[in-house]
């Protein structure tokens, strides 16, 4: 599923706002959805409300509570269907509603889901009986195989600047992602104690069902060695898997994700002890000796990385504000394609206020957030051509 348009009529501070998420005409993937989209914008123009706004209405679509109208429109695979919300009230109507092009501004002018309204429209209106596998798609939740990534710009502490050791989880932190694995997930130096309870649940869930593979009737006289190199096909290696995500960052530093010398955990209450070292002479790195932007970096994609390990995600949304934050421009020119990758393709959503950052997007998934003259809030997609400098794009979408 991704989000192909919004129009927010008085919600989250935004007035009057229509945004066409879709690929425009001439585009080789012109009327789909976007894959990634950036916001472009100076400080306080409305980049982070945006995402705010689009993160709460992923986390509820069915019962978003809006009492101004509030209307998405989504693509789910070559279907479009749209979502309306309109003082506290939920309707979906299929996508050939357009084909009475008054039906919005009758909600505008009328405020409600009048009986009129109903009447005129019900015809198009998709009901939970009619369609409940839609409903099911469209029901984000905990322990399902939508996933929505967070990462905030601003966060209350950096833990890892406490660090004398590796991350101390609770024993019920790990435990807990048995019962609930959680379908929103804030990735911040707030939060590194989560992804290493996270790291703790995969190690301990793959040598659970390693064991179960090996051990059932049709594989339990066949060499375990064989079967352990069938089952690492099936189910990677969990920190084999990390260190492929880290190794290209800490290759250039002569860095290392020590994996050998781990200290795996046997039960979900165990602690794990996972270290850096340096490739020259095996000597460890404390996570706190690395500097901020490299040491956030690393367990922002990690994390990230964690969350979607061996799993067949569905429906996934990303949303990142200001990754660039502290990174050597070296970084960020691949930063945008990686987390792609780590989401698995889902739709994404980045603000900015770097031309590096930018240039990784289609001008068609750049949109600039601005200021008029009266001090309304306008919002254009960016003019610069694809293969544009950075010269150019500081130009047209940052002046």
């Amino acid at each position: 599923m991704k989000i192909a348009q919004v129009f927010i009529q008085d919600t989250g501070g935004f007035q009057g706002l229509q945004l066409d998420l879709t690929y425009p005409e001439g585009h080789e993937k012109a009327g789909q959805a976007l894959e990634k989209v950036c916001f472009i914008g100076p400080n306080g123009s409305g980049k982070s409300r945006m995402m705010a706004l689009l993160m709460d209405y992923l986390r509820n679509i069915i019962r978003f509570r809006s009492k101004s109208l509030f209307v998405a429109r989504l693509q789910l695979d070559d279907r479009f269907i749209y979502s309306v919300h309109l003082m506290n009230n939920t309707l979906f109507f299929r996508e050939d509603i357009d084909t009475e092009p008054q039906w919005m501004a009758e909600l505008i002018r009328d405020q409600a889901f009048t009986m009129a309204f109903n009447t005129n429209y019900e015809k198009f209106c998709i009901g939970f009986e009619e369609d409940p596998e839609l409903f099911d798609a469209l029901w984000f939740d905990n322990n399902t195989d939508d996933v929505v990534v967070y990462l905030p710009a601003d966060y209350y502490k950096d833990r890892l600047t406490q660090l004398t050791d590796v991350p101390h989880t609770k024993g019920h932190e790990a435990e807990s992602l048995k019962t609930t694995f959680p379908l929103f997930n804030e990735i911040s130096p707030e939060n590194v104690t989560e992804f290493w309870a996270l790291l703790i649940y995969l190690i301990v869930q793959r040598e659970d069902a390693r064991r179960e593979f090996i051990n059932s009737p049709e594989n339990r006289h066949k060499p375990s060695s064989v079967m352990d190199q069938v089952f690492d096909r099936r189910m990677p290696p969990v920190l084999a898997s990390l260190k492929a995500v880290w190794q290209p960052v800490l290759d250039p530093l002569g860095l290392e994700l020590d994996v050998d010398s781990a200290d795996l955990p046997r039960h979900i209450k165990d602690r794990l002890k996972l270290y850096l070292i340096r490739k020259s002479d095996g000597e460890k790195l404390e996570y706190n000796q690395l500097g901020s932007g490299l040491r956030r970096h690393l367990f922002n994609l990690g994390h990230t990385w964690a969350l979607f390990h061996n799993r067949e995600v569905k429906q996934a949304f990303s949303f990142l504000e200001q990754p660039e934050a502290n990174l050597y421009p070296g970084l960020l020119r691949d930063l945008i394609g990686q987390y792609g990758e780590l989401t698995q393709g889902g739709q994404m959503f980045v603000t900015t206020h770097n031309p590096l950052i930018a240039q990784a997007f289609d001008p068609a998934e750049r949109y600039i957030f601005s200021f008029a003259e009266n001090g309304e809030l306008t919002l254009k997609r960016s003019e610069a051509p694809a293969d544009a400098e950075l010269a150019t794009l500081l130009e047209s979408d940052f002046s």
